[in-house]
């Protein structure tokens, strides 16, 4: 497949969308670029593929990553998402996005449903990054 040739533009987008769920702005591009190039970490083979893969599948992505937390707690594409997380929540124009608010007492029982699912995302996602990651 060759080396990867990395389009932070494309990254963000994909990373933002992931993250909070809404295109990201300029500054935000400009920042993860800047971030992304002044960084010395480079790919191994396997965050490479992983990489390619969720930016050829967005929707796949938070499989990935769930699945990266078990498997891969050091991978590149972890860290790459953490810096876009950072700079997101870091951002006002997304603040509205981190910021907690006033739930229903309903909310303890969306809050289990939520965590199920975070075990099956995690299930599915080891079996996406081992079958990606070859």
């Amino acid at each position: 497949m060759g080396v990867y040739r990395p389009d932070h533009n494309h990254e963000i987008e994909v990373f933002g969308r992931y993250l909070v769920g809404r295109p990201v702005g300029n500054r935000v591009r400009k920042l993860y670029d800047t971030a992304m190039r002044s960084s010395s970490q480079v790919l191994d083979p396997i965050d490479q593929s992983l990489l390619r893969f969720v930016l050829r599948h967005p929707r796949l992505l938070g499989f990935i990553d769930a699945g990266l937390c078990i498997v891969r707690k050091d991978s590149e594409v972890r860290r790459r998402l953490f810096v876009a997380f950072s700079i997101l929540e870091a951002s006002p124009e997304y603040a509205d996005t981190f910021l907690g608010r006033r739930r229903s007492a309903w909310y303890v029982l969306a809050v289990g449903l939520f965590g199920v699912r975070a075990v099956c995302k995690a299930l599915i996602g080891v079996a996406l990054v081992k079958v990606v990651g070859r």
